[in-house]
């Protein structure tokens, strides 16, 4: 079965909705148009309250802040904590490139690689 809105919240108003121009496509026998409401789906509509954006905040945008720390403190084996990934132990620093990767094992997290720039990493 395919559907479409007749109406529908688009920036918190109503607007209008045409069918899709694909439609067109299928087969004028096979589509039924206008349909009783009994053979719809029992659905309760949405207030407009709770999907209206007048009294959002707008989104900021995630920047992480830089703190300069001292890269070179980080090597391979040295073990580490991490706030949210707790302990765990360096396996790999890849400094090619623009930002330098570290490659650490989480006792409970497993591996992940990080920025090192950004991580709040701290040596053990």
């Amino acid at each position: 079965m395919i559907t479409h809105a007749q109406h529908r919240y688009l920036q918190g108003k109503v607007t209008s909705s045409q069918p899709s121009r694909f439609l067109k496509e299928l087969n004028p026998t096979s589509i039924l148009t206008d349909l009783h409401p009994t053979m719809l789906p029992n659905t309760a509509p949405i207030p407009p309250s709770s999907h209206s954006n007048q009294n959002k905040k707008p989104l900021k945008h995630f920047r992480p802040k830089a703190t300069p720390i001292d890269t070179t403190q980080f090597t391979v084996g040295k073990q580490v904590l991490h706030p949210k990934f707790g302990r765990g132990k360096i396996d790999f620093i890849d400094s090619t490139g623009t930002h330098e990767k570290i490659v650490v094992t989480f006792l409970k997290s497993g591996q992940k690689t990080l920025l090192l720039k950004f991580s709040p990493l701290k040596l053990l």
